[in-house]
This record gives C-alpha cells, sequence and structure tokens, in this order.
C-alpha cells in the first residue's frame, strides 16, 4: 500500500508539472507504458496517470492504450525437479525452494515480491542476474527454479535441460499494451509498426 501511495504521489507531482508546461507552444511527448494487470498496483498507477494527464491538460494531450497479447507466466525448473511433472502451480506451493530472479529494478522482480507478500510467505531468493536467458542457464545446471514469460522460455527449451509448469495465479497472466500519444499524429512508419502489432487483436 505504501509503493502504491508514493507512486501515485508521484503522478500527482508530473501532472502539477504537465499544467505548467501545458501553456507552451510545443506538444509535450509522454511515453508510458506497463506489462503488469491493470489490478496491480502498477497497472492502477498507469490508470491514473492517464486520467490525471487527460484530466489536467484537456484537448492538449491524449493518452491511447491498445492490447498488445497476452503473456503468460511460468514456474521454470530443472528437468529432474520435483516440481517438473506438475501440470499446473501456485507461486505459494514452490516458495520453499530456491530463486534465481532477475534485478531489483525489474517490474517482474516487483510483481513477485508484491505476490509473496500478499501471500505471507517471502521468496528464497538465492541469486539475481540481469537476463532471462542467465535465469535458464542456472535453472538448467539446478542451481534453483525461477518464474519467466512462457514464450521466453519455449526459445530456450530446445537447448536446455528444464521444464516449466504454468502458474494458476491471478497475475500470472499479463495483458501487454501499446500507449501512443495520439493515434492521428502517428508517421507512416510508426502507424504501420502499430497495426502490425496489433493485427492479431484486430483493434486499429
Amino acid at each position: 500500500m505504501a509503493r502504491l501511495t508514493c507512486g501515485i504521489t508521484r503522478l500527482l507531482a508530473a501532472s502539477a508539472l504537465f499544467t505548467v508546461l501545458g501553456a507552451q507552444a510545443d506538444p509535450i511527448l509522454i511515453k508510458f507504458s506497463h506489462i503488469t494487470a491493470d489490478s496491480t498496483p502498477k497497472g492502477q498507477g498507469a490508470l491514473m496517470f492517464k486520467k490525471l494527464v487527460e484530466e489536467r491538460l484537456p484537448g492538449q494531450v491524449e493518452v491511447q492504450v491498445f492490447a498488445n497479447r497476452e503473456d503468460r507466466l511460468v514456474l521454470v525448473t530443472p528437468r529432474e525437479h520435483p516440481l517438473a511433472g506438475r501440470e499446473c502451480i501456485a507461486l505459494r506451493e514452490a516458495a520453499g525452494f530456491d530463486f534465481i530472479g532477475l534485478q531489483q529494478d525489474a517490474s517482474l522482480h516487483a510483481l513477485l515480491q508484491q505476490s509473496a507478500q500478499q501471500m505471507g510467505t517471502p521468496l528464497r531468493l538465492r541469486i539475481q542476474v540481469r537476463s532471462f536467458e542467465a535465469i535458464c542457464r542456472m535453472i538448467h545446471t539446478s542451481m534453483g527454479i525461477g518464474v519467466l514469460p512462457e514464450q521466453v522460455v519455449r526459445n530456450y527449451l530446445p537447448a536446455l535441460d528444464v521444464a516449466m509448469v504454468p502458474l494458476t495465479d491471478v497475475w500470472a497472466r499479463r495483458e501487454l499494451k501499446l500507449g501512443v500519444r495520439n493515434l492521428e499524429s502517428l508517421s507512416v512508419t510508426a502507424r504501420q509498426m502499430l497495426e502490425h502489432l496489433t493485427a492479431r487483436e484486430g483493434n486499429v
């Protein structure tokens, strides 16, 4: 709750700054992105950001968000691990094992720490590294288990001796979104990129 309050306070301060800058003739370009669910503190903060900016700068700044795709998080284990044969699992059931995770400033790390705090069971974070590939390779050598995006793991499955188990936690399904300041002001190249990325969703 303290982290959410701090985040909203920062958004309020940013919105106040935008009000001052709004008097300038040149348009202000705001880039804001997140890949967490709207129900999480970060997702709520993103929605609050959109609301405050559009309220304080009516007609001057528009925040448009497009759904891109759904991303599912999975538990990754060595192939011979006791949890490797599970059809699905909740994070709480894996909390007793050593985890390999990302650095403190990674959004996935924050998501896992928040979930662990909510369930009242801290994760045994053994090692923190800077990339998904490093996590997969350490799991391959049986140094621990981890939580990663399913598509990332599939890219490494043929080369590494790891298994993945779908997580049943609600937050494990994340909707990836694309945000633009104004759809009509996009360049031809940017518009084509947006159409390509959202073609399967039928949003543009």
